[in-house]
């Protein structure tokens, strides 16, 4: 149960992520880079993540009310399902961020800009951060610690999401390929920058607890986080400094190597998704 719990986790944060990013970096590049020919193809996988972010979320709302109520059975009690979302934070949480997960998909449906989709879906991850385990351990600190979570969840989704776009620009072989990855270069360090800072925040908050004790679990997670977070900033820097240089000069290889480092970012992002759902289901304290 905790491991299907934490998939949909991952999977909510990746699907949610993927909208944002996507339409974030669309909005940013529209100017600069033609999105003409992977517009379709972007379109139809962002019906597919917004429509998998509201599935998961309601999922995860059973998860929580089956932990809140003991009782498995719960997750599929209509009744217990409506207390939980009417009579407890988490559950109003739920229900704002339902309304705009279903906005979203009507957005991405009728394809509607890509600064509205942005908004819409950016909020929706931010609020996030209200139910996270900075926010809760937070004391008065609380309402800071959910803005600075909700801040590290949109650094990461504009991260991931952009990419997917670049991935499938690559794959249409773009013209503006070089642009793209300016632009791309450009905003990520900003992304990371701030990714850093709000999560060692996060990581700072969640685990300075006078007098308790650190869950060994919890920190192998985190660890695991680490470094897979470092490896992906590394290729970041090497897109930046070393592969866009050298699509500058016109170096055919280098656009080889851009496509081998975006797919390995991708594919770190994935596992660090995975890591942070199997986190939410872990104590930070040992009991």
């Amino acid at each position: 149960m905790i491991v299907f719990f934490a998939l949909t986790r991952a999977l909510h944060f990746a699907s949610l992520m993927t909208v944002f990013g996507a339409s974030a970096y669309s909005a940013i590049a529209v100017a600069r880079v033609d999105l003409v020919p992977v517009s379709s193809r972007l379109r139809r996988w962002l019906i597919i993540a917004a429509i998998v972010a509201l599935v998961t979320s309601v999922i995860c709302l059973g998860f929580v009310t089956s932990q809140m109520t003991a009782d498995p059975a719960a997750a599929f009690d209509l009744n217990q399902l409506s207390i939980v979302a009417k009579q407890t934070d988490y559950g109003h949480v739920f229900l704002a961020r339902a309304a705009l997960l279903i906005a979203l998909i009507a957005l991405v449906v009728i394809n509607a800009s890509a600064w509205l989709r942005a908004v819409v879906s950016g909020a929706a991850l931010a609020l996030l951060g209200t139910v996270s385990h900075a926010a809760a351990r937070g004391g008065d600190w609380g309402p800071v610690l959910a803005m600075n979570d909700g801040l590290h969840l949109v650094c990461a989704g504009f991260w991931i999401g952009a990419l997917v776009v670049l991935a499938l620009l690559i794959r249409a072989r773009s013209a503006d390929l070089v642009a793209a990855l300016r632009i791309f270069s450009g905003w990520a360090i900003i992304a990371v920058a701030l990714l850093v800072v709000a999560g060692s925040i996060n990581a700072a908050a969640i685990l300075y607890q006078p007098g308790m004790t650190w869950s060994g679990a919890y920190l192998g997670w985190l660890a695991a986080k680490l470094v897979l977070a470092a490896l992906m900033i590394a290729l970041a820097l090497t897109n930046r400094f070393g592969i866009l240089p050298a699509m500058v000069r016109g170096d055919k290889e280098s656009s080889e190597s851009l496509t081998t480092t975006v797919i390995m970012e991708l594919s770190c992002a994935t596992l660090i998704l995975l890591v942070v759902g199997i986190l939410g289901e872990t104590a930070p304290m040992a009991m």
